[in-house]
């Protein structure tokens, strides 16, 4: 009888976020009143969607902010501000103000936190029978994929 081999349990290392818990993500002399993002400018959809919701590439400056990793910034001053390594990744801020009304009312009061949750208000409002894939008066459409056992399977897009 073949002996089995008994494989050593993995041992991941732990994950993080390149939120500024890595150092090289980490930014030193940060504006209190801004949101700071990286974003890679050469990705045509993440890149526009920042600029759309008033975000703005940030230069060095002399006592601007800067990544932590980065020690010579006299020598960058105007330049974009870069993630450490690369050139296609810059660091994108805009006023905490504007972040936070992007986010409670949607960009140019499209979307948004206040839009999801009426929408979801009449979602949870209306049961199966009342769903009707044929009216689309309220800009919806219904799709459904039948009942099952008394519980619906109704998906809205």
């Amino acid at each position: 009888m073949a002996k089995e081999s008994k494989t050593p349990p993995r041992k991941d290392p732990r994950r993080r976020h390149l939120d500024g818990s890595s150092p090289l993500a980490a930014l030193k002399n940060k504006d209190p009143n801004k949101h700071y993002v990286w974003v890679n400018q050469h990705d045509p959809n993440s890149f526009a969607n920042y600029q759309m919701g008033g975000y703005g590439v940030e230069v060095y400056a002399a006592e601007g902010v800067h990544p932590l990793a980065i020690s010579d910034v006299k020598s960058k001053i105007g330049q974009e501000v870069t993630f450490p390594g690369t050139s296609t990744i810059v660091l994108m801020s805009i006023d905490l103000d504007k972040k936070l009304d992007n986010d409670q009312y949607g960009i140019a009061g499209q979307g948004g936190r206040d839009f999801v949750e009426e929408r979801a208000a009449t979602l949870v409002s209306r049961t199966p029978s009342e769903l009707n894939p044929i009216d689309s008066s309220d800009g919806r459409r219904y799709i459904n994929f039948g009942v099952s056992q008394g519980n619906s399977q109704e998906f809205v897009r």
